[in-house]
């Protein structure tokens, strides 16, 4: 049984796994797994098989050839299967084949924006169908992973734009360093030579503001640094903080 010690789900992979117990002990079923596609792979995420083991975690198939693909093609809120070997659907595919006749329901999983991740799906014996209490309680576990799916993909999104930043910073702050480092080179060098009063004190003025520029850039990179880690954090808090 799978349990958070902390209430909340640091990953799509542990909501999953909390869905897939929750489901097991509900419902009745044989099989239930959780699926995610890219539109061209369907990958099991987690599963839970009662007796006959017939999906396991981690395996995949050509997405246009997965009971999944029927799912996310059809366009009502779940897809049944009284029987696969016979349904004209699934009668020829090879995962058919393999695993025998069963009947099929299966919930697609989806963002706000309509997108996809992937489906929850039920295999069982033949002809046996989910009650209408059955399904919604499917379907509230599919708007549940959809929000959690949206969550870490924020969270990606956060940590990529902040790491953009950060590197767009960085890369500036190097260019300038160097510049700086230049100049603050030939002024010292410039300083070792026969100068007027006059010309001393403008290279010094020099000396000064390339080491106070220099120490601006330095500060700037702290900053942007402390910024980037900051609101990740407050990110990750308002995470938890929220609807959990």
């Amino acid at each position: 049984m799978f349990t958070s010690p902390t209430g909340f789900f640091n990953s799509i992979q542990e909501a999953t796994a909390h869905v897939i117990d929750v489901l097991s002990d509900i419902l009745h079923v044989n099989t239930i797994f959780i699926a995610a596609n890219d539109g061209i792979t369907n990958v099991i995420v987690d599963s839970f098989n009662r007796e006959e083991v017939l999906v396991k975690e981690g395996d995949a198939l050509p997405f246009e050839l997965s009971y999944c693909s029927l799912v996310l093609n059809h366009p009502e809120d779940h897809f049944t299967i009284s029987e696969t070997s016979i349904h004209p659907h699934t009668c020829d595919l090879d995962v058919t084949k393999t695993i025998g006749n069963h009947s099929f329901t299966g919930i697609p999983i989806r963002m706000k924006n309509g997108q996809a991740y992937g489906t929850i799906c039920i295999l069982d014996a033949p002809s046996v169908h989910l009650t209408e209490s059955e399904l919604k309680a499917l379907q509230a576990m599919a708007v549940f992973l959809g929000y959690v799916v949206e969550l870490e993909k924020g969270k990606i999104d956060a940590e990529i734009s902040s790491m953009s930043k950060l590197d767009l910073i960085s890369s500036l702050s190097n260019k300038i360093r160097f510049s700086l480092t230049e100049i603050w080179g030939a002024t010292d060098l410039m300083l070792t030579t026969e100068l007027t009063e006059e010309q001393q004190q403008y290279m010094s003025i020099m000396e000064s503001s390339s080491r106070s520029l220099m120490t601006l850039l330095s500060n700037i990179l702290d900053y942007s640094n402390m910024e980037s880690r900051l609101g990740l954090a407050d990110y990750q808090t308002s995470i938890k903080t929220n609807e959990w």
